[in-house]
């Protein structure tokens, strides 16, 4: 979707740059200059939109991902600490139940995620006295529980800044309404006006309003063409 976004402004600054060109032939046509104004008015709006949106979405995935990552590796570390203490103990329930607890660590979901640590963290606790001879320190698990609180904070500020995220891109979206509307239902009509008398600008203007669809890829030579005249 952000693609065909892209896309379809690049032909809003095509159908701009056509009309900026040839203000001579519509400053004083007062219906022309008023829904031009309306339309032009939109494309800065959109690229300001388009903007925090970017912002937003760098936000909310900085705070899941960095988070994720520190406390993982905190986790890790507790987790095969515990590992050995429970295989030297002769412990398999306990072994079993932190080996299945390590595993599924980088790839739950991050509910499980925080579920499974705050109970790493409890296990560690209460063996607090033996890990010691395992290099586990009380600090450890504190700063466990730390980063798993400072986690559910940041899913909290995620979600919030998701919620954002989605207000954005439902404006954003408004936003190329209103102006698709603009163009269709308004100055494309007007300019059929100079169909006759002024071909050359007529023309240009309707090459412009063709949507070229650019590949994600850079490295693609060619564009699959579609028309916004539908």
């Amino acid at each position: 979707m952000r693609e065909h976004q892209e896309n379809k402004l690049r032909m809003y600054y095509s159908v701009s740059a056509v009309c900026d060109n040839r203000p001579d032939l519509w400053c004083e046509n007062e219906a022309f200059l008023e829904i031009y104004s309306k339309f032009r008015s939109k494309i800065p709006q959109i690229k300001r939109c388009k903007d925090i949106l970017t912002v937003e979405t760098i936000v909310s995935q900085s705070f899941k991902s960095i988070d994720r990552i520190e406390l993982e590796e905190v986790s890790f570390f507790l987790a095969g600490r515990i590992l050995i203490f429970a295989k030297q103990k002769g412990d398999d329930s306990l072994y079993n139940e932190i080996r299945n607890f390590r595993n599924c660590l980088s790839h739950c979901t991050d509910m499980e995620f925080l579920r499974v640590c705050n109970l790493l963290a409890e296990i560690a606790q209460n063996y607090i006295n033996e890990l010691f001879a395992f290099a586990v320190l009380p600090e450890e698990v504190s700063e466990l529980r730390q980063l798993a609180g400072a986690f559910t904070i940041n899913q909290s500020r995620s979600k919030s800044h998701r919620v954002k995220n989605r207000s954005t891109e439902e404006q954003l979206k408004r936003l190329f309404k209103d102006t698709d509307d603009i163009l269709k239902r308004q100055l494309d009509g007007i300019v059929e006006f100079f169909k006759n008398s002024e071909r050359e600008f007529y023309e240009a203007y309707i090459a412009a309003r063709v949507i070229v669809e650019v590949e994600p890829d850079m490295f693609k030579e060619s564009g699959k063409m579609s028309t916004a005249w539908n």
